[in-house]
């Protein structure tokens, strides 16, 4: 099975875009395997990959599961990952994607921790997004400031889109309320009195 679609993006130049828990942040990957498939949830063919992620020069990560759903609305995620592999293609392009096509391809990958569903302390890496080398930050783990810039706990765990606007709303009522405090403390300056006559002038 292979799938054909027209690119919607251009990565034609080089510029700036499971198994275990694992902290997060930018790493090495290799597809070891590959399987055309179908989606449970939507019966659209994809391609259910298995990444071997590299998280220190003694310990790999296979993360299962990575799939990569085969039809155009998707296709910006195709095209993330073949831009990650090192594919280049011009928008307006058509290329094709298969299971034999992928496998043995190495990338860089950036990973968060999904809990079970069954089990919430038990975490699984998972991949939020496929990038070119150029584009990863720093290779290995988040800093805590990063992972609160992606959303993330310090576990490394997605926080809820709801949860994040919730925390937004309260950090902005809370800048908020300081600068009314600063205003309050200091008031408005004082505006000097005009003198009546030029005998008044001190010099």
């Amino acid at each position: 099975m292979s799938f054909t679609f027209t690119t919607t993006n251009s990565y034609d130049q080089a510029g700036p875009i499971g198994g275990g828990a694992i902290a997060p942040g930018w790493y090495q990957a290799m597809v070891v395997e590959a399987i055309e498939t179908t989606s449970k949830s939507s019966g659209n063919p994809m391609l259910d990959m298995t990444l071997q992620v590299t998280v220190s020069r003694t310990r790999t990560v296979d993360i299962r599961h990575c799939c990569l759903v085969l039809t155009s609305k998707a296709a910006w995620k195709i095209e993330q990952f073949l831009a990650a592999t090192g594919k280049q293609f011009a928008k307006g392009e058509e290329i094709s994607i298969s299971a034999q096509s992928v496998e043995g391809k190495k990338l860089w990958v950036q990973l968060y921790n999904e809990p079970d569903r069954n089990e919430p302390d038990k975490l699984y890496a998972r991949v939020a997004a496929y990038l070119r080398k150029e584009d990863v930050p720093h290779p290995g783990a988040m800093t805590e400031e990063e992972k609160e810039e992606h959303g993330l706990t310090s576990r490394g765990v997605r926080i809820p889109l709801n949860e994040q606007l919730a925390r937004n709303e309260a950090e902005r009522q809370r800048l908020k309320q300081n600068m009314e405090n600063i205003e309050r403390a200091h008031g408005k300056p004082k505006t000097a009195m005009p003198y009546e006559d030029e005998e008044d002038i001190p010099f």
